[in-house]
């Protein structure tokens, strides 16, 4: 019976790494410091929106890892917003920063043979721009 499930188990896992796969690219939630797919997001007034989770807990600690707090960040992004990018760097080490406007709209996303040859950097077979789809609020 042992042996039945671990055959089973790995036909299972074998047939989800099969089958065609699109990575959709990323979206950045600056704020809360994480990115979604673009596919999970969506648009409306000039944010964007994560289609199925509003709030991200992001964990705060001081130096020693000591009285750490959770706080939860909305998952919104402005479409159009600002970051900060290296301008000047020494040792291989940033020591100047510039502010440069940045506009989070078409992204790429790659279509892959199966998920297994994203994971193993192989090329995709395919790409094409993604828009973000508009909110149904």
């Amino acid at each position: 019976m042992k042996t039945l499930m671990i055959i089973a188990s790995i036909l299972i896992a074998g047939t989800a790494m099969a089958g065609e796969y699109t990575d959709y690219g990323r979206i950045t939630f600056q704020k809360a410091s994480t990115w979604v797919p673009a596919n999970k997001v969506c648009s409306q007034g000039g944010f964007l929106y994560h289609k199925t989770k509003e709030f991200v807990a992001v964990d705060y600690c001081d130096d020693d890892n000591n009285n750490c707090k959770t706080v939860y960040k909305a998952l919104v992004q402005p479409v159009n917003s600002t970051r900060q990018r290296c301008s000047k760097m020494e040792d291989d080490e940033c020591v100047a920063w510039t502010t440069v406007s940045f506009v989070q709209g078409t992204v790429k996303a790659d279509v892959y043979e199966s998920m297994s040859a994203l994971h193993d950097d192989e090329a995709p077979k395919s790409s094409f721009s993604y828009t973000v789809d508009a909110c149904n609020l």
